[in-house]
């Protein structure tokens, strides 16, 4: 069984992204956009559970700012994006009930 098929359609592209960040396949940097546009455009979105744990999420990723760039404005790194989205990863799974 493919990991992302017990996923609600909706979420498996907030998903499929979070397990890419969170192992490493997509920096910050590939990231932060793609969660942006995916989330400022889901129309579709159901605003239970799963979007608090998303719209949290949204607003970490919308405080990122690369290292050569926090310096000026200030924000959070990559690391403590990824931690955010680890969070969520988690969180998305009680929610959905994959875990206790």
């Amino acid at each position: 069984m493919d990991e992302l098929s017990r996923w609600p359609n909706g979420l498996v592209p907030y998903v499929a992204l979070l397990k890419a960040f969170v192992s490493g396949r997509l920096s910050g940097d590939e990231f932060e956009p793609l969660f942006l546009s995916i989330f400022k455009n889901d129309r579709n979105l159901d605003r239970g559970a799963a979007f608090a744990v998303l719209e949290r999420l949204f607003a970490a990723v919308d405080e990122y700012a690369p290292e050569d760039v926090r310096a000026r404005i200030g924000g959070i790194g990559e690391d403590a994006m990824k931690d955010e989205a680890r969070v969520a990863l988690n969180a998305l799974e009680r929610v959905e009930g994959f875990v206790d």
